[in-house]
């Protein structure tokens, strides 16, 4: 599924994103110089790649940090303050009182308790990341000592739930990530109303019990990884968001759900258990890349994909689709389909016609016995097409509509014979893939190879054959 694959990546770099490296205030870094090593000990300092960081590893007590920097760093902020696997029990009152700090991490470390002045002095702490260190609460005091953080991560703890006066002292957090926790209840209230990007995704979570209506500013939301049944009513008033991630939940139905998600750009809702679309996605005018792929869609319908004029990439792969019923005539921007791993026994011309900017299709692992061509004059600009696995016996006409063709996959069929006029309307084609046809070794057959092959044409899977090709 070379589609999914490539979507599964977007996905990854998407739901890696709080700005660590791009603050709203970021400070120019041009005149930093590293302390002499001898200076720092036990800690390290480095400007590589972009952010001058302060790398302290294994310590025993803060105050062995504190000591190392303190005097070097009296009256200069600190970019970028990392402390992993520290040996701490907890942090004491006023633990950073004597840095200054912009950006805290902490991360691998085991962290009973947290007193509530620990962050006391830090005043123009930006971001502060508790990665992994077995957080059960946050006292929601410690933040209120925080008036500059705008970014906070807490991710792979052990949080319970949220409560709405957890968050009351962040009044400038834009960025929240409580993603890999244990959360099974978040109260209504809970987030900021000018937060620009949320992570809960990895929790335990059946309902998001309306905490995120709302949220007029949000712009990424990430929810996939938990147990959500149902989003009625849950994502109501978020305008502005731009990516939404639900893969890996137990969505059945859609509904009227994204029915405010006017500005939506990307949506990700691989591995539930849809079975039909109806009107659900009918708002989102701006989705540019939609995964539906891993869901249990049989039949598409005509009006599916209505007002999706702006998307370019679909992911249907890995459902039960067995028929396409005209769903992607709306598709004009359309430039990558995936239909993978379904159960389509024949495709048609006039299914794919209207998508005029598509440029790869994959159908591999089908059920295909028929490829049916349209109209001979008409066209299509796919460069890479895949038709992987499936029961095709002839190529038809089928990609002869498209004159810019580059890769064709069509290994693993029942082909037999192999025509020279199917690949002859584009010049551009340079790789074929026959692997795993039962190709038959003839005069006439090898003369199509030879011809092919004097194109420049690498052809992966050939039959080794004795037979030399006819003269002319």
């Amino acid at each position: 599924m070379k589609l999914l694959m490539f979507i599964f990546a977007c996905v990854f770099v998407v739901e890696g994103y709080l700005p660590e490296h791009s603050m709203e205030k970021q400070n120019s870094f041009e005149n930093f110089v590293c302390p002499p090593v001898s200076a720092l000990r036990p800690c390290q300092c480095t400007t590589v790649p972009d952010i001058p960081t302060i790398h302290c590893e294994n310590i025993r007590s803060l105050k062995t940090i504190k000591r190392a920097l303190r005097s070097w760093f009296r009256n200069d902020p600190i970019p970028y303050l990392r402390i992993v696997e520290a040996r701490l029990e907890g942090l004491p009152s006023r633990a950073f009182v004597t840095l200054n700090v912009t950006r805290l991490h902490i991360k691998d470390s085991n962290l009973r308790w947290i007193a509530t002045d620990a962050f006391s002095g830090l005043e123009s702490l930006l971001m502060l990341t508790l990665h992994n260190v077995t957080l059960l609460t946050f006292p929601p005091e410690s933040l209120s000592q925080l008036s500059s953080l705008i970014s906070l991560r807490l991710p792979e703890n052990e949080l319970l739930q949220l409560a709405h006066r957890d968050l009351r002292g962040a009044g400038k957090l834009k960025y929240l990530s409580l993603a890999g926790n244990k959360l099974t209840h978040v109260e209504r209230g809970s987030f900021p109303i000018i937060l620009v990007t949320l992570s809960l995704s990895n929790n335990w979570l059946r309902t998001l019990n309306k905490s995120i209506r709302n949220l007029v500013n949000l712009e990424w939301l990430f929810l996939n990884n938990n147990r959500l049944l149902n989003l009625e009513g849950e994502l109501d008033g978020l305008r502005n968001l731009r990516k939404l991630n639900l893969a890996k939940n137990s969505l059945r139905h859609i509904g009227r759900s994204f029915r405010d998600l006017i500005n939506l750009q990307e949506l990700y809702l691989q591995f539930n258990s849809i079975h039909q679309l109806g009107t659900s996605l009918h708002n989102l005018s701006q989705v540019r890349n939609l995964n539906l792929s891993m869901n249990r869609l049989v039949i598409l319908n005509y009006s599916d994909f209505e007002g999706l004029e702006s998307l370019e990439t679909l992911d249907l792969s890995g459902n039960r689709i067995n028929a396409l019923n005209g769903a992607f005539h709306s598709l004009i921007n359309l430039r990558r389909l995936d239909l993978t791993h379904n159960r389509l026994r024949n495709l048609f011309f006039t299914e794919i016609s209207h998508l005029t900017n598509l440029s790869i299709l994959d159908v591999s692992d089908n059920r295909l016995h028929r490829l049916k061509s349209g109209i001979p004059t008409a066209t299509l600009p796919i460069e890479r097409i895949f038709l992987a696995r499936n029961n095709l016996t002839t190529l038809g006409r089928f990609i002869r509509h498209f004159t810019v063709l580059e890769v064709v996959d069509i290994s693993f069929n029942q082909i037999r014979i192999l025509k020279a006029i199917d690949f002859s309307v584009s010049s551009r084609i340079d790789y074929i893939s026959v692997t795993g046809n039962p190709l038959i070794c003839d005069a006439e057959q090898m003369f199509v190879h030879h011809t092919l092959e004097n194109r420049n044409i690498e052809i992966d899977g050939l039959p080794k054959c004795n037979i030399q090709p006819p003269r002319l």
